[in-house]
This record gives C-alpha cells, structure tokens and sequence, in this order.
C-alpha cells in the first residue's frame, strides 16, 4: 500500500511539487516559532526566585540637591517606614523587576571567560524582603567591609555554571576592567522581567547609603525602596505613609505601588514577539491548509472515473478513503524530511542561546504533530466525498 501511494505521488510531482513545497517553508517557520512558544512556555512554569506578594516598592524624585542632604532625606525616610507597624521589612534596590525592556549590562570576566552580565544593586536587607534563598554562600552581611579592595557581589546560579563550571564560585575573584570582585553567594533565580522571561548571567551588588561607590545616587531613576507589608494591610496605608513622608521631605514627591500590578503590563511585553509569531504560523498553515484542500479536491475530481471504477470492482469505501488520506500524509512526510534536514541545523549551530537540545527536540515533536494534524483535516472531507462517488456517475463522467 505505501509502496503504490508513493508510485502515485512520484508520477504526479510536478503537481504536487508546489504542495511539498509550501508544507516545507510551513514547517520550517512553525518549527522555529514552537522553539519560541515551547521556551516562553517553560519559563512559565518555573520559579521566578524571589517573592512579590505583598510587597510594595516606593520611587523618589527631588531637585537637584547635595549628595549629602539626599543621602540624609534617605535615612530619615527609612527610620520613618521601619516604625510603621504595617511595615514587616524594607530594603532599597536597583533591581528592575517587571522591567522586561529594562537592563543595566557590564562586562565581567573570570580567566579566559569574560561574558556580558545584568547588574542589579541591593542592600543588606533586600533578600529577607523580597525572600531571596541563596543556594551557595551567603547574602550581603555587616560582615562585608564598607569599603573593601575587593567589592562583594552575591551572583545566579546561570553566572556560576558558565564562569566556573563544576568549581566552587564562592570566594572566587571577577574582574570588571581594573575593578576586583569577589563572589559571596549565589542565588538560584532572579527573572525579573516576568513569568515569561528567560535568565540572564545576574550580579548583584552591594549598596549602602553611607558608602557612596555603591549608592549611586545620582541615577534616582532606578532607586527603589521595597516594603514587605503585613498581610491584611488597608488599602489607604499608601496615602498615609506619603503625608507622613511629605512632611519630612518638602520637597520630594513619593510614588508608592503595589508590584505585583506590574505583572501584567510586564507579562505582555515579553509575549508581544511570540504573539506576532504565532499568527504569521497560523496564517502560513491557514494558507497551505487551503491550498492543499483544493489541490485533493482538484485531484479527486479528475479521478472520479478511477475512483468510480474501483468502486465498481468492489473495493471497499475504507481502501479509497485510507488511498487519499495516505497520499496527503505521504506527501506531507516527504515535506517534513527534508525539512527536518534544515532544523537539525539550528541545534548544531546553537543559533538560539539557551536553548537546548531538549527544548529543540519538543519544539520539532510539536511541530511535525501540527503538520499532520492539518493535513489530515485538509484530506478529510475531499476524501469523504470520494467514497460517496456512485459507480454508474464515474463511469459517465467525462
């Protein structure tokens, strides 16, 4: 049987090379936009590492003013929210969390390895707020000097694989040009552009309000003070603690939020590009569905004649409807090895970082189960009709 289907689909190449060759292009972007679907789909289900549930975070703005008068509006900020009974804990950052068009990039290197990397600043109490668990070594503590020849950095577990491999990275020394830093913790997670978003290299730096080389305080724009709230706070506590502030700083303003709202405005974001991808697929496999449909339909029209004759000779309805359904799928499998051809070469090449060859592998899997899936509802209904072709009217048909 697959024997004399691919005889038939042979003796009709130059009809249906324009099929194949539409089923292959298909494929071949559908399966480069499952990488991306698949990939955005497991980033979903894993941790994002740190914990946004009742957490608030307050932005800053003042005139041009003193280092030093910034610097002593921020103490006595802080001492006001650490007496707040709502307040649980708070820490300053510059971390850009639900940011995900947002980074802060250096260049750091370990021997030979020297690799782009996100830079993130926090302070001692960042990771009780915000419930970050290192996994190796420790957070920023009192223990860390104010002004260190070797700066302190806490690093993520994707740093430490590709910088040190199967060594341990706590103690270890990075270099930032002529700068030294030492590695005292690493964090498992720290996806802070979404659910959706994929990990980055992460180094997290120390910053302390009376050591200016970590504040960097003139960058106001990226200065966050997080606050852990008690669970069952009201929802005017926000407005309360901006009065209380209003009349320490004249003239500041103060902007408090719940971060958790930022999760969908950060969520779209990083599912615009996978969106538009989907629906040039879908639209390429709507467009390859039709042409296929009408190019079975065509064909079982130009063989009413055989199919009536066969018909006649008492072959069973479920012969001719596996014949045609069987040369849609042949076809199709004609398409898809040659374009597997092609999509083994995106793993070879590691066109993709951070895509494994898993990931590629499920991607390719899905992607061959649509194909067919289409083909089959293309060559279902054309083949339906053609087993309720009468004998007597195929045998007349001219």
């Amino acid at each position: 049987m697959i024997g004399h289907i691919a005889k038939l689909i042979w003796n009709r190449k130059r009809r249906n090379f324009m099929t194949s060759l539409g089923i292959f292009f298909s494929f071949i972007v559908l399966f480069l936009v499952m990488v991306m679907q698949v990939k955005t789909f497991q980033n979903f289900l894993r941790p994002i590492g740190f914990n946004t549930n009742d957490i608030r975070y307050m932005t800053f703005e003042w005139n041009d003013a003193p280092m030093v008068e910034v610097k002593d509006i921020l103490i006595q900020v802080t001492n006001l929210i650490e007496v707040q009974p709502e307040v649980e804990s708070l820490a300053f950052s510059r971390a850009y969390i639900y940011s995900p068009s947002v980074t802060s990039n250096g260049l750091f290197s370990y021997g030979e390895h020297e690799e782009s990397c996100n830079t993130a600043w926090g302070d001692l109490a960042l990771a009780r707020t915000l419930e970050i668990i290192p996994i190796r070594g420790r957070w920023f503590d009192e223990t860390d000097p104010l002004e260190p020849v070797i700066e302190p950095i806490v690093i993520n577990k994707m740093m430490a694989d590709e910088f040190f491999g199967e060594e341990d990275p706590v103690g270890k020394i990075v270099m930032q040009q002529e700068s030294k830093l030492k590695v005292v913790g690493v964090i498992d997670e720290f996806r802070s552009g979404s659910r959706f978003s994929d990990s980055r290299r992460l180094i997290f730096r120390r910053m302390i309000l009376t050591d200016n080389h970590y504040t960097n305080l003139s960058e106001a724009m990226g200065l966050r003070l997080m606050m852990k709230i008690k669970p069952g706070v009201k929802a005017d506590f926000e407005m309360k603690l901006i009065k209380q502030l209003n009349a320490v700083a004249h003239d500041w303003s103060f902007n408090v939020s719940v971060l958790d709202n930022l999760k969908s405005s950060a969520s779209l974001q990083s599912l615009v590009f996978p969106i538009i991808l989907g629906i040039i697929s879908i639209f390429m496999l709507f467009n390859v569905g039709l042409g296929m449909f009408g190019v079975i339909w065509y064909q079982i029209d130009k063989r009413k004649s055989e199919v009536g004759l066969r018909r006649a000779l008492g072959s069973p309805v479920k012969t001719i409807y596996r014949q045609i359904i069987g040369e849609s799928m042949m076809l199709t499998t004609f398409s898809i090895i040659w374009g597997t051809v092609f999509a083994v070469q995106f793993p070879l090449l590691s066109v993709f970082n951070g895509v494994t060859p898993q990931l590629y592998l499920k991607a390719y899997l899905v992607s061959v189960a649509i194909i067919y899936l289409v083909t089959f509802i293309c060559a279902f209904y054309p083949s339906l009709q053609a087993t309720r072709i009468q004998p007597a009217e195929a045998l007349h048909y001219e």
